[in-house]
């Protein structure tokens, strides 16, 4: 089958990794077209395509509005999609997106399907409602991050088939395991409970502060609070560390790519979120991140999370929202027992592994797009 992928977060390889995958490992012919260079909401200040050799044929185009997530063109995208005369164009772009929009335009008699990371229902102004309502149109099927997403999509009235496609982790970057040098060089004593992440509200900041003072009430003198991180709460942790008499270490935010040597100075990872009208997780990559280092979680039940818990197999513990005496229970428990830690720890890297490396993803979508036969039927 010959797939033609719109993806512009594909620029970043390790996004790409899936669809390397099928082709190397699925034996599918696929070709990812990426912008030449992206700006803004990725995780660098500007990032250019670098080719690799082997997994997806990639084609890099200009962009304009680069970096302005969904409303960014890529410069000859319809004579691109002409060119390839794919069997099946997969836009892993919002269904209201302007490169949805591109893709309608270029007329390619092929099916579509659509990948959509979108858990927020939104109400579009023109001409945005009109892209979205001709993409479910157009498309044959749609993939979502989650069930969140799906649930979005049938809110807004796509009616056909969906499938659940979490994001991959490439869970081999992870080692399971404690760097104790580095945790004695950064003054890390007892059990060590670690966040890392945006320093702003929605991530539930002032729950984990909350918690910590509580925390140390139920096992006093037996944890450190690591906080990894930037934003606007930053003065509030800083605070909270000066005055709160509980153990509380602040570290600023690293590159993503080193972000496995953070998980190796944790015992317990913890996830507070909130939601918000205009926001809830997604998916919780650092779920899936924490898991591969073997650490028990403790999470709020908001957006995606318990979701991608239970494909954990639990994961750990999972509390409600906006409830700080709750997380603080849950992780005296974990503080308390260290056989609890290590079996929820091991249970959850097998998870990981079997359900979101990018193996698992990558066969995931090889098993639904069929081999060696798309189900897709050709439009009339």
């Amino acid at each position: 089958m010959k797939i033609a992928c719109i993806s512009h977060g594909s620029i970043v390889a390790l996004n790409r990794r899936p669809f390397d995958l099928l082709a190397s490992a699925h034996g599918f012919d696929i070709t990812v077209i990426v912008p030449e260079m992206w700006a803004g909401d990725l995780p660098a200040p500007a990032i250019r395509f670098v080719p690799q050799d082997g997994g997806a044929r990639c084609i890099a185009l200009p962009a304009r509005r680069s970096g302005n997530g969904s409303f960014f063109t890529l410069k000859g995208l319809g004579d691109t999609l002409r060119g390839i005369a794919p069997d099946l164009v997969l836009l892993d772009e919002e269904p209201w997106s302007l490169a949805a929009w591109q893709t309608h335009r270029a007329r390619v008699a092929a099916p579509m399907l659509f990948y959509t990371k979108q858990n927020i229902v939104k109400r579009l102004p023109p001409p945005f409602g009109w892209l979205r309502r001709s993409t479910y149109r157009r498309a044959q099927r749609a993939w979502a991050v989650g069930d969140t997403t799906a649930e979005v999509l049938a809110a807004t009235g796509f009616t056909k088939p969906v499938d659940i496609v979490p994001h991959g982790v490439e869970i081999s970057a992870f080692t399971p395991g404690r760097d104790e040098a580095r945790r004695r060089e950064l003054g890390l004593e007892g059990v060590v409970i670690g966040y890392a992440g945006r320093l702003v509200e929605e991530k539930g900041i002032r729950d984990l502060l909350d918690a910590a003072r509580l925390l140390a009430n139920l096992a006093p003198g037996t944890f450190t609070i690591l906080i990894v991180g930037a934003g606007p709460l930053e003065g509030e942790v800083r605070h909270a560390v000066a005055h709160d008499g509980v153990r509380i270490r602040l570290l600023p935010a690293v590159p993503h790519h080193e972000a496995p040597a953070l998980y190796r100075l944790m015992d317990i990872f913890v996830l507070p979120s909130r939601e918000t009208p205009r926001w809830r997780e997604q998916f919780g990559r650092a779920l899936v991140e924490a898991a591969a280092t073997e650490l028990p979680i403790v999470a709020a039940g908001t957006g995606e999370i318990p979701h991608v818990m239970q494909g954990l197999g639990g994961g750990g513990r999972v509390v409600s929202a906006e409830a700080p005496a709750q997380i603080a229970a849950a992780l005296a428990e974990l503080v308390k027992s260290p056989p609890l830690r290590a079996k929820i720890g091991a249970a959850n890297l097998e998870s990981a592994r079997r359900v979101y490396s990018q193996e698992a993803i990558a066969a995931r979508m090889a098993s639904l797009l069929g081999v060696p036969r798309s189900p897709f039927p050709v439009p009339r």
